[in-house]
């Protein structure tokens, strides 16, 4: 992987410069989607990024009328099917919470499992959802699935043809399938608006509801934050001021369910940070979906009393654990096959007893292993089913077009995707897929994945280095997809000592120069970089010693040439 250092942008950069801003912190506002932050004021606000510079829910396709149309539902009954990841889950819990303090008589909640009914608003989930529907509902709302639907909401509207379907989603639109015939489609790829996910749009919504019967509509930020986190959502504009107050709100809710959900995940409410989220409270409410049914997670956040939410978060923790073995043998398996593959651009990997649930996973891990976008594929109910991620530039929705008929259906976004994968192509599935990525790759200009860092430190920066200038650096956050925690470079420094941490999965590592922790992650650590003058990309974390302190962690490090 190449390492380059990110293009700033030199006019803003002066711009800050004049207006008396010092030229390292505005060298990172200006590497990063931050293009009209240009004078001390302007970094005063993104700082502090107050809730009133969100987009006005009612610009965004579709919005206002659907909030109308939950706003009406006042006595009636509705129903809502959702998808079961955590934007799925979270998100119908907050379109639940939300019809229910707008008046709604009942609101039914239908997640499908992922085993028996694949993703979204297929052929197979939508015969399952009509059977399991016992009332003439006023309103369904679909929700992070259903904006390429058109043949099933079909045949929704042929079971309940008074009802009023409407679709909030943010996967990529097939227009040849788009959901024409649902009375509203919200999808933020509609027009030019915030890359949402499902969770976003519904705080949109609930805003703009707020607007039409008041209500105190911050209660939901934290849902929103969590979903805005765990989808990977670039974390600019709207989302970033999402995720920043929804974190912040998270110190005084009083939902029970969430309160558990964190005690479970270790994580205290009053002291977290993005990352705490995605890795330890986002994969227990996705643990529930993937390794059994998605229910216990929905339930948690819908209880009101602690003895039951204590044993659904326990549950959630249970199943989480169950996961990280799954995956963890399913990983060692994944690794020798990619071995064997020597796959150039794309690795599709199949065994037929991976746990499909689990796939998306490894398929990530396979990504960060070989560097190339990656589809791991089970088997479960004679489907091979499976899940891709990619890297860097490649769409991986775009390559899956171009060899479509591999598929039986598929469907995602750029980063990630779902498919079920034709029985009689599997034998030269692999290759063909490879071939396409590198296709794609050589039509679009991409070359080797590049590993992007903000600035090269010299060792007088570093020694200056101390909490005080980690708690500035911080306030360019939230980090996450989009707006990255900032990276920086440094050439030809010895390290003095390993210590590996007992698993082998890590180790802090000892560096004279440095005046903070330093820890890095990986297998064998002590053979690799002890002894040697290493070149290091390292970002500035809270240690996980004490959730207090700050330390350095190593992203990547090679043996230094100076």
């Amino acid at each position: 992987m190449i390492w380059k250092q990110r293009e700033t942008n030199r006019e803003q950069l002066q711009a800050l410069g004049d207006a008396g801003i010092s030229e390292f912190f505005a060298n990172l506002v200006s590497n990063r989607n931050f293009p009209d932050v240009r004078s001390k004021q302007d970094v005063a606000q993104l700082i502090n990024s107050p809730l009133d510079l969100l987009e006005d829910p009612s610009n965004i396709a579709n919005v206002a009328n659907i909030a109308q149309m939950f706003c009406d539902a006042s006595g009636k009954a509705v129903a809502v099917y959702g998808d079961y990841d955590v934007d799925g889950i979270v998100s119908s819990y907050m379109c639940k919470r939300l019809l229910l303090s707008l008046g709604a008589e009942s609101v039914d909640v239908y997640i499908p499992n992922r085993m028996e009914d694949g993703y979204g608003l297929n052929p197979t989930s939508v015969k399952r959802f009509c059977t399991a529907i016992k009332k003439n509902y006023a309103l369904i709302v679909v929700l992070d699935c259903g904006s390429s639907s058109r043949d099933q909401i079909h045949i929704i509207r042929q079971k309940l043809p008074q009802t009023k379907v409407v679709v909030i989603d943010h996967h990529i639109v097939d227009e040849d399938n788009f959901s024409s015939n649902a009375d509203y489609v919200v999808n933020p790829r509609m027009g030019k608006h915030t890359p949402y996910c499902t969770g976003g749009l519904m705080y949109q919504m609930v805003r703009q509801c707020s607007t039409i019967q008041a209500f105190e509509h911050h209660l939901y930020l934290p849902y929103s934050a969590m979903t805005t986190i765990a989808d990977v959502c670039d974390l600019v504009d709207s989302n970033r001021i999402i995720v920043m107050h929804g974190i912040k709100y998270l110190e005084t809710s009083e939902d029970i369910g969430l309160q558990e959900l964190f005690k479970a995940g270790d994580v205290k409410m009053d002291d977290c940070e993005a990352e705490d989220i995605a890795f330890r409270i986002a994969p227990m409410i996705n643990a529930s979906g993937r390794i059994e049914v998605a229910a216990p997670a929905f339930k948690l956040l819908m209880s009101q009393d602690r003895d039951e939410a204590k044993g659904f978060a326990k549950k959630l923790q249970t199943l989480n654990e169950t996961r990280k073995k799954i995956q963890k043998k399913m990983e060692h398996e994944a690794e020798a096959l990619g071995q064997l593959k020597h796959a150039d651009h794309g690795l599709l990997l199949y065994s037929d007893d991976w746990n499909t649930g689990v796939v998306g996973i490894v398929a990530s891990r396979m990504v960060e292993k070989f560097g190339v976008p990656a589809i791991c594929f089970g088997e479960a109910k004679g489907e091979i089913k499976g899940s891709a991620r990619s890297i860097g530039e490649i769409n991986i929705k775009a390559v899956m077009d171009s060899v479509s008929d591999l598929f039986e259906r598929y469907g995602g976004h750029e980063m990630a995707a779902g498919a079920t994968l034709k029985r009689e192509v599997l034998n030269e599935a692999a290759q063909i897929f490879d071939e396409a990525v590198g296709r794609y790759k050589e039509e679009n200009g991409i070359g080797e994945p590049v590993f992007h860092y903000d600035l090269l430190l010299t060792m007088d920066v570093i020694r200056r280095i101390n909490n005080d200038f980690c708690e500035r650096l911080s306030k360019l956050g939230p980090f996450g997809h989009g707006n990255e925690r900032p990276i920086f470079r440094i050439n030809g420094i010895e390290c003095k000592q390993v210590r590996q941490w007992s698993k082998n999965n890590g180790g802090f590592v000892d560096f004279d120069e440095f005046g903070l922790t330093c820890i890095a992650y990986g297998e064998n650590l002590k053979a690799k970089m002890e002894d040697r003058a290493l070149d290091l990309l390292i970002s500035i974390t809270r240690s996980f010693l004490d959730g207090e302190r700050w330390a350095y962690r190593v992203e990547a490090f090679t043996e230094s040439d100076s």
